[in-house]
C-alpha cells in the first residue's frame, strides 16, 4: 500500500523550493514522471496564471525540437515557461538541451 498510494502534488510550494534553493530559479527544471492517466498541464498553467507567467506549450515529436527551440529561446527572453510534453518522443532533444 505504500508504494501504491498517490499523493497529489503542491506544485506552488515545489516552486516555492526551488526558488528559495537556487540562485536561477528560472533555469531549473521540472521533470514530471507520470502515470497513465495523469497530467499535470491544469497544475502548471494554474500557478502560470497565478505568478503572471505566459507557457507555451509544445507536444514532442516528430520535428517539434524546431518549435521547442524556439519556445525556449523566447522564454528565455520574456521570462515564460515552457512545457514539454511526451518528451519520451525528443529524446535526442533533451540530450542536447542538457
Amino acid at each position: 500500500k505504500k508504494y501504491t498510494d498517490t499523493y497529489p502534488l503542491n506544485l506552488e510550494a515545489t516552486h516555492q523550493d526551488i526558488c528559495e534553493l537556487v540562485d536561477a530559479p528560472e533555469r531549473v527544471p521540472i521533470i514530471f514522471v507520470l502515470t497513465p492517466g495523469s497530467d499535470p498541464t491544469e497544475l502548471v498553467m494554474g500557478l502560470a496564471k497565478k505568478k503572471k507567467k505566459e507557457v507555451q506549450a509544445v507536444s514532442m515529436g516528430q520535428g517539434q525540437e524546431v518549435v521547442a527551440r524556439r519556445y525556449i529561446a523566447t522564454s528565455i527572453v520574456t521570462g515564460g515557461w515552457v512545457l514539454l510534453q511526451n518528451t519520451h518522443l525528443g529524446l535526442k532533444y533533451l540530450v542536447e538541451l542538457e
